[in-house]
């Protein structure tokens, strides 16, 4: 064996492993998001008042004196049998609160590929009864913990969601990102782990 070969072998032989894996970091990124899967389980819808409610209000309307005694008319004179004491409050209607609807989402994510990425963003779509798309968000989800496998049910939460009976949610780890919408990706600004 020549001097010359010698060395071109193990040089041949470097090249040759790392031609699998991309040297661009937003590369690496995007091979390991195509290992990862998500799909929604199930989802809940959650109204939150959006304020406390209105403490109940005490005694009679008109503010009358609170030292008057029980059983006193609004002259102070002890009302009879039977008879209403002093002015008697209108049935009050309920007061209605402000409610908020918030989305709870049971989505399964699982893992098939080498490569751990410590989150990843799922997109999350709301469609109407007729299929058209009413809102979308990204959400990110830990995944730093999430072993090769089956897969493990995480809950999110989207809030203030404007949604009508009908309504349809669906997730899924859109796969491939370009380039352009990768700064809408949490995971392509971090690093890539090991397999555990």
């Amino acid at each position: 064996m020549s001097p010359r070969t010698s060395i071109l072998i193990p040089l041949l032989l470097a090249l040759a492993a790392c031609a699998g894996e991309p040297e661009d970091p937003a590369e690496r990124v995007a091979e390991a998001r195509a290992g990862y899967t998500a799909r929604l389980n199930s989802y809940a819808v959650d109204q939150v008042p959006l304020e406390p409610a209105p403490a109940p209000t005490v005694g009679p309307p008109g503010g009358a004196d609170p030292g008057a005694a029980v059983g006193e008319g609004a002259a102070g004179e002890a009302g009879a049998a039977g008879e209403p004491l002093g002015e008697t409050a209108e049935a009050e209607a309920p007061v209605e609160v402000p409610l908020r609807q918030d989305v709870i989402l049971d989505i399964l994510v699982s893992r098939e590929g080498h490569e751990a990425l410590p989150g990843i963003t799922v997109d999350v779509t709301q469609a109407d009864a007729q299929d058209n798309e009413k809102a979308s968000w990204k959400v990110y989800l830990d995944t730093s913990d999430l072993s090769r496998g089956p897969g493990v049910q995480m809950v999110h939460r989207l809030e203030d969601v404007d949604f009508e009976e009908g309504d349809g949610f669906f997730v899924e780890v859109r796969h491939p990102i370009p380039a352009a919408e990768r700064g809408e990706y949490r995971e392509f600004q971090e690093p890539a782990e090991g397999a555990p």
